[in-house]
């Protein structure tokens, strides 16, 4: 284990030259995301339409292959976007994305050291631990991953005009008219049975099939559902949320003001 885990760092470093020196040239395009937000969907669903154009996705799990030309590649940074072809930022409603974060991280419950730092207690219910990790994540977020706030990632690329910006849930109501729209800011135009069929090759059902991991925790496809995070918010979280996330959530449109 320790092995690979050094063989992935020195392959991103090199990536990261990669990316740097020919990202452009190589027309690289990048998926970026704070986690959760639901960019392995939309990865998934523009390398199939874009496959018989050249363009490649990682589709193995815990592997990072040498980026080459006309390659997709899906990251949570706050660099390189600059470098690349072209950059998509799909965002989500803050609130559900913790709310999913905490059920994909809810893993690290078996390990001590991090079930201390979220709080994670085995004999509270969902309700109790969200707002334990919830209090971890938006207070020291530089303590977990990805190492910065989805508030820093918002502000960090809000203003681009250069970006592709696309909410989840746009998406996931209107799958297909969201497709046509990124497929033009790429430079694409395909014809609407290709996109159905890609939408449908990659349904929910389907999405969780690709993954091939035993703990439920830790398979990046869940629920997708919009909203959930109203089931499992008590007052303290919702309060918490509201401080920390309030201005952010009106700000992306999910709420007209802070009274909710």
């Amino acid at each position: 284990m320790k092995l690979r885990a050094v063989k992935y760092r020195i392959t991103d470093k090199l990536n990261d030259v990669i990316i740097f020196l020919l990202g452009r040239r190589w027309k690289v395009i990048l998926i970026n995301e704070y986690p959760k937000c639901g960019a392995s969907w939309l990865k998934y669903m523009l390398g199939e339409l874009l496959e018989q154009d050249g363009y490649f996705i990682n589709r193995r799990k815990n592997y990072l292959p040498l980026i080459k030309q006309k390659y997709f590649i899906q990251r949570h940074w706050l660099k390189h976007t600059r470098h690349v072809y072209k950059t998509i930022i799909i965002i989500r409603d803050p609130r559900d994305v913790y709310n999913s974060f905490y059920f994909f991280e809810n893993y690290y419950a078996a390990n001590p050291k991090k079930r201390d730092f979220y709080g994670f207690d085995v004999n509270a219910d969902d309700k109790d631990n969200m707002y334990n990790y919830l209090k971890s994540k938006l207070i020291y977020p530089h303590k977990s991953s990805p190492r910065f706030s989805y508030i820093t990632f918002w502000d960090t690329y809000k203003n681009r005009k250069d970006i592709c910006f696309v909410k989840y849930e746009d998406l996931k109501k209107d799958t297909k008219g969201e497709l046509h729209r990124i497929l033009g800011f790429l430079g694409f135009k395909k014809n609407e049975q290709s996109i159905l069929k890609s939408v449908e090759n990659h349904n929910l059902p389907k999405m969780k099939k690709i993954e091939k991991v035993s703990d439920d925790r830790q398979k990046l496809v869940r629920k997708g559902i919009v909203g959930e995070w109203k089931n499992y918010f008590n007052n303290d979280s919702i309060t918490l949320a509201k401080e920390y996330l309030g201005d952010m959530i009106v700000e992306m449109g999910y709420e007209k003001s802070k009274d909710w």
